[in-house]
C-alpha cells in the first residue's frame, strides 16, 4: 500500500506479508537462540542478517531505518509476530504484545518526507 499526502508533504508506504516473520526466519536459518519476537526484532535492527553471504544481502533493516530516519527525517515501523519496533527522530523502542496480539508475518510501514535535506548523502549509510 502506498498513500501520498501532498498537503502534509509525506508519502506512507506499507508492506505486509503473512510469512514466518522475523523470528521464524532466524529459526529456519538456524541462527542463534531467539526465544521471542522482541529479541528477534532487536537482532534484526542490529545487523543480524539471515543471509550468510555478504554479496547476497541488500541494504537491510539497519541501513534502511538509519537512512530513512537519521538521513531524511522519516519514520520507521516494523511489526512481526508479537512485537513491534518504532524508530523516529523522537522515539526508538521495541514493544512486546505477547498478551494482546500476534501477527503471523511481518509488516513494515515507512513515512517518507517529500522534502529531503540538501546535505543527505545515501553513501554515508552504506555498510
Amino acid at each position: 500500500m502506498v498513500q501520498n499526502y501532498p498537503s502534509k508533504c509525506f508519502l506512507d508506504i506499507c508492506i505486509l506479508d503473512r510469512g514466518v516473520g522475523i523470528r521464524g526466519s532466524y529459526i529456519n536459518h538456524h541462527i542463534g537462540e531467539i526465544p521471542n519476537d522482541q529479541i528477534a526484532l532487536r537482532q534484526a535492527i542490529n545487523v543480524q542478517s539471515t543471509k550468510q553471504i555478504a554479496e547476497t544481502r541488500g541494504y537491510g533493516i539497519n541501513t534502511s531505518r538509519r537512512m530513512l530516519v537519521d538521513g531524511i527525517k522519516g519514520k520507521f515501523f516494523l511489526f512481526s509476530g508479537s512485537a513491534f519496533y518504532i524508530y523516529t527522530n523522537d522515539l526508538e523502542q521495541i514493544t512486546p504484545l505477547e498478551r494482546f496480539y500476534s501477527w503471523k508475518g511481518t509488516m513494515l510501514a515507512l513515512r517518507v518526507p517529500r522534502d529531503i535535506p540538501a546535505n543527505f548523502d545515501y553513501t554515508s549509510y552504506l555498510e
